[in-house]
């Protein structure tokens, strides 16, 4: 059989890594896949056919945005012993059958982890010396197991290619496969910044020693701490990174008692507005569970979730949505007590 220049193609810039050192490779993806092939009317007689085999084959893609992007596929469908009518006479052909595909593919995420995707193109195929062009169509789901890996399943249907064996023969292939996202880091947990509180006024010198003064008010602001790493892809669950960045904001919480905290959860667009309301009250619940864990008054924590509201980032791309499922925490402006040792010693009594 003729060299497959697809496959080559397609090995060739997964060693070199060619892509993935340029911007390009921000919505860029490769993978690979493996399972059976199904075809019809590609025998004259039942008898000793063999067309059906394993299967297995790569393709690199690019997301456009979050519903379209183009797909490149090179797949090794099997080798196919047929037998085909020859000017009356019964004759066999054995080869190895493959195609090169390219369509455009359109996705619909069904939540964060889940997306739904169908594909309609064009299959350059091959059978032996011999080779067609037919359409081909594809429907599959991809299961986000991290920010680099997918998993898929996927059915993809080549119709009616011809050649001196076959005419217009269908090919079913069924597969699993698990594509690489190149431009998808790990998230870093962001540092938390505490506000330090505001030293409390000098009192004016005086010629002679006075009394200790009365314990001060003074006033106190939390900065926002926002992260995009406190969760996992569809989770409520807060991961280690998360409680890390949590750290300073518990530190303050329990050196200062008088002091309340907001916590708004978000999400990004994925799936329905409902259920990312839903989604994002969880996880801001589950900052406020951590504290309360730690020793914070659940009476000082309020909890809110708005959804896919106030995006900080694109939705279109997949390093937006990673940015703007995350959770945000306000401490407001309140009074807190100076101690009259601190006091005391400002004035030298």
């Amino acid at each position: 059989m003729k060299k497959n220049i697809a496959l080559t193609l397609i090995a060739s810039m997964a060693s070199s890594g060619l892509f993935a050192q340029t911007a390009f490779a921000d919505n860029l993806y490769m993978g690979a896949r493996a399972g059976q092939s199904f075809s019809n009317d590609a025998c004259e007689t039942n008898h000793n056919c063999n067309d059906d085999d394993p299967a297995a084959g790569l393709f690199l893609g690019y997301d456009v945005n979050q519903y379209m992007g183009v797909e490149l596929g090179a797949d090794w469908l099997g080798q196919y012993d047929l037998n085909y009518n020859d000017n009356g006479t019964l004759s066999r052909s054995k080869h190895n059958l493959s195609a090169i595909t390219l369509a455009p593919k359109f996705s619909y995420p069904m939540s964060e982890k889940v997306d739904v995707y169908a594909k309609v193109g064009a299959a350059y195929m091959q059978y032996g010396d011999d080779s067609d062009y037919v359409p081909t169509g594809t429907v599959g789901a991809e299961y986000h197991l991290s920010k680099k890996w997918d998993a898929r399943l996927a059915y993809q249907r080549y119709q009616g290619m011809s050649d001196h064996v076959m005419h217009n023969m269908d090919t079913d292939l069924v597969t699993v496969g698990l594509s690489y996202n190149f431009g998808q880091d790990d998230a870093k947990p962001m540092p938390a910044k505490a506000a330090e509180p505001a030293p409390a006024p000098a009192p004016k010198a005086e010629p002679a020693p006075k009394p200790a003064p009365k314990p001060k008010w003074v006033m106190k602001q939390h900065n926002n701490v926002t992260d995009k790493s406190f969760f996992e892809l569809d989770s409520a669950k807060l991961t280690e990174a998360g409680e890390q960045t949590l750290a300073p904001l518990l530190a303050t919480l329990k050196e200062y008692p008088n002091a309340s905290a907001n916590i708004i959860g978000y999400t990004d667009t994925t799936g329905t507005k409902s259920y990312n309301k839903q989604l994002s009250k969880k996880r801001a619940q589950s900052v406020a569970d951590y504290l309360v864990e730690n020793g914070i008054d659940k009476t000082k924590l309020t909890v809110d979730g708005k959804g896919e509201a106030d995006p900080i980032a694109s939705n279109e791309t997949r390093q937006g949505r990673e940015q703007n499922r995350r959770v945000e925490v306000m401490i407001p402006q309140f009074e807190y007590k100076v101690k009259t040792s601190a006091a005391n010693a400002q004035t030298g009594a």
